[in-house]
């Protein structure tokens, strides 16, 4: 018969008059380990109960299903031998991070013999013995890098082509508070404080899934982040997009749509990534007077969030640069806005078929919609409404 699940109580006692340390219950393996004569603890799980934070081992199979452990020996990640394997630490990570632990530090004033049973050993490594690890891990950034990207194309190959056809790309600032490293103070408008931070500029498909994150520890700009990091990197990795004869066929065709807010608004920037047929979608920084309520259609469009919304295509406008003008659409949606408020234009400069449906952007906080199956676009310079299919 199976033995039957240990208490809290038990475990407590046991773990605190264990000869070599709070819950080194596997004496054997841990010197087998220290002389160079195994690679890496066996898990055993075993039978428990009231055991703390156990609820995080029901986001196990998500974890594993979004690829936690995959293409590390591909992508060349490898820790020496030792008790604790790299899955074992990539899973330590990760559930702490379902269990709100802020940071490797306050696992002082956890339980590692419970924190062990989660992962099938006896107890998870001290601090210092994590950070030694976690630092051999970064001493290899390119292997981090192609890691992280060989996870980014995976992520991408799973969705569909009508949702990775429209790229969410918004920036994060992440306050640092080390002493190490001499970031340059950025505003931070949740505190309304100048601190030291660097930014992240993530990248989503359509229904608001991550597929990649650029960190920016120097921000130049969204403007310039997404010309020389992020648009190479799409156009390299990115599945589903057209073949060079079919957009050669097809004048109006784009690549894929990137989405962004007011801080990537540069009509120089918008004719670069046409000449590489490549859509955006964006707010207009500089949206004018309000327009007339005689351009709006009387029929109502219902949106995601059940919200009402009247959509109004305008003709084509151009967006005047410096050296060159490029023509785009504007469309709005009319909603019931206070008086004194303007209603949202957003400018997309795509044509054809819409790829795509409904844009949300869902990783930032922010939200905001476009029924694009209802806003159907001609060539430049035409744009007319259909009724949704």
């Amino acid at each position: 018969m199976p033995s039957p699940p240990s208490r809290a109580g038990d475990r407590s006692v046991t773990d605190g008059t264990t000869p070599m340390g709070i819950g080194t219950t596997r004496e054997l393996e841990r010197v087998c380990a220290a002389m160079g004569m195994l690679d890496a603890a066996p898990l055993r799980f075993e039978s428990a109960d009231d055991l703390p934070n156990g609820g995080t081992l029901c986001a196990l199979p998500a974890l594993l299903a979004f690829g936690l452990l995959d293409h590390q020996e591909d992508a060349g990640l490898s820790l020496p031998k030792g008790f604790y394997s790299l899955p074992c630490i990539f899973l330590l990570i990760a559930l702490l991070a379902l269990a709100r632990i802020p940071s490797v530090e306050q696992l002082r004033y956890e339980s590692p013999g419970e924190w062990g049973r989660l992962l099938g050993l006896d107890r998870i490594p001290e601090v210092r013995t994590l950070r030694e690890k976690i630092a051999r891990l970064a001493q290899t950034p390119e292997s981090v890098a192609r890691w992280a990207a060989s996870l980014a194309t995976s992520w991408m190959e799973r969705h569909e082509a009508h949702i990775i056809g429209t790229l969410l790309v918004d920036g994060h600032t992440r306050v640092y508070h080390g002493s190490i490293a001499n970031l340059p103070k950025r505003y931070i408008s949740r505190e309304r404080l100048c601190l030291r931070a660097t930014t992240d500029y993530w990248v989503n498909a359509l229904d608001g899934a991550p597929l990649f994150c650029v960190t920016k520890p120097v921000d130049p700009g969204l403007q310039k982040t997404l010309e020389n990091d992020i648009i190479p990197r799409l156009l390299n990795e990115l599945p589903h997009q057209p073949g060079t004869a079919e957009l050669a066929a097809r004048p109006l065709l784009h690549r894929f749509t990137v989405v962004f807010d007011r801080e990537g608004y540069s009509p120089a920037l918008f004719a670069r990534l046409k000449q590489k047929r490549i859509a955006i979608l964006t707010y207009h920084k500089h949206p004018g007077e309000n327009w007339s309520p005689a351009e709006f259609n009387e029929r109502e469009v219902e949106l995601l969030n059940g919200e009402k919304s009247h959509p109004a295509p305008r003709r084509a406008r151009h967006l005047a640069g410096k050296r060159q003008t490029l023509a785009a659409r504007n469309p709005a949606a009319r909603r019931p806005w206070p008086p004194d408020r303007h209603p949202q234009h957003r400018l997309p400069t795509r044509a054809g078929p819409q790829r795509g449906g409904d844009v949300r952007q869902m990783a930032s906080g922010k939200l905001f919609q476009i029924h694009a199956r209802t806003l159907r676009v001609g060539p430049l310079g035409r744009a007319r409404h259909q009724p949704a299919s």
